[in-house]
């Protein structure tokens, strides 16, 4: 119980205590309230006091003929000075409100400063983003079309490598069926057929003879799927055949002339050495045995021939009978008892070619 008591008595003294504190807390706090007013117009009137301070000195200035050592203007300004000795916080009061003034109107302008940059730097974002995406549509639609250029490319190249292909087969094939028909003739001969060995070598006739689209001078025109050869101008040039002269037998073929307006030469020739002089030039050493429609001749080597030389005009045929085995050539002209015949160099495989500038040819299929 006397605890209890004792404790009453210890809160009551607490109470009383708080109350007093509060009490003086108010009383404080009403007095700096009155104050910071009165500070507040010290304030205003300071700087109204400022602001008439310099007039008001020029005016005695002017009054005393701007005499700063007159009496009354000593007053003013040892007046003036006490004032502003006894107001020093109240100026530097006055200085702080204006540097935070001069500092909020810096922060303003920052502030609306960076707003202008932040909204430039989306404008330049969102072209940048316009450029990029257009820059990669460009950028795609490339490499789309480098990617179709390359497959094209690819086809391109794989086409070409078939048709080679089968343009080797088709020689090939021509060849065999050459070396067939010899092989026939042969066995016919060997059974006793009534057919003369060289009667009937000497009927035999080029199958399937063409001009080149490889083996030719890069201006002749080559068309009728291989049978026609053509050059154009002053330019004048070689076109050899796909086939080769077998090296066995007797082989016949014809060349009809479709035009001559410059000269036109037909004959045999080593398809490699023209090919190495660029499909140009005739006579000793140029690798042909050529006979030209003025009746001259041009060979590469040739030490006996027989007959005479003749011209050809156009429409004219002029069939080449070759034998490898026998080392000649000969020319002659269809329906006419004209020919020429020379002796020629086997070492290398041999074709027939023309020699043509400004004419065309065309081969010819005979019995």
């Amino acid at each position: 119980m006397m605890k209890l008591q004792q404790s009453d008595q210890l809160n009551k003294t607490n109470l009383d205590q708080i109350n007093k504190d509060l009490n003086d807390f108010l009383r404080i706090s009403k007095q700096f309230q009155c104050h910071i007013e009165q500070f507040k117009n010290a304030v205003e009137y300071f700087k109204e006091f400022n602001q008439k301070i310099e007039p008001f000195r020029n005016k005695l200035l002017n009054l005393y003929h701007e005499n700063e050592e007159n009496h009354c203007v000593k007053l003013f300004e040892n007046y003036i000075q006490k004032l502003k000795d006894d107001s020093i916080q109240i100026q530097r009061f006055c200085e702080v409100e204006k540097y935070q003034k001069q500092v909020q109107d810096e922060i303003e302008k920052h502030k609306q400063l960076e707003t202008e940059q932040n909204k430039k730097i989306i404008e330049i974002q969102e072209k940048l983003t316009k450029k990029q995406c257009d820059y990669l549509k460009s950028l795609t639609k490339e490499i789309k079309l480098e990617n179709l250029t390359r497959s094209l490319k690819k086809q391109r190249q794989y086409l070409i490598e078939k048709n080679n292909q089968f343009e080797k087969y088709q020689k090939n094939q021509i060849n065999e069926s050459l070396k067939l028909q010899y092989e026939i003739s042969i066995l016919k001969l060997g059974l006793g057929i009534n057919l003369e060995k060289e009667q009937y070598l000497k009927n035999q006739m080029f199958p399937n003879l063409t001009f080149s689209t490889d083996y030719k001078h890069d201006k002749m025109n080559i068309d009728e799927n291989g049978k026609h050869a053509e050059m154009s101008g002053d330019d004048s040039g070689y076109c050899i055949c796909e086939q080769m002269i077998p090296k066995i037998g007797k082989i016949r073929f014809a060349f009809e002339i479709l035009r001559i307006d410059g000269w036109c030469e037909v004959g045999i020739g080593f398809r490699e050495m023209i090919k190495q002089n660029e499909y140009e030039g005739e006579g000793q050493g140029y690798g042909s045995y050529l006979l030209q429609d003025s009746s001259d001749t041009y060979f590469h080597d040739s030490n006996n021939t027989q007959g005479k030389e003749f011209e050809f005009d156009l429409n004219d045929i002029i069939i080449i009978e070759v034998s490898v085995e026998e080392k000649y050539i000969k020319w002659s002209k269809q329906n006419s008892q004209e020919n020429l015949l020379t002796q020629i160099d086997t070492s290398q495989d041999l074709y027939p070619c023309v020699y043509l500038c400004d004419s065309k040819v065309r081969i010819k299929n005979i019995s």
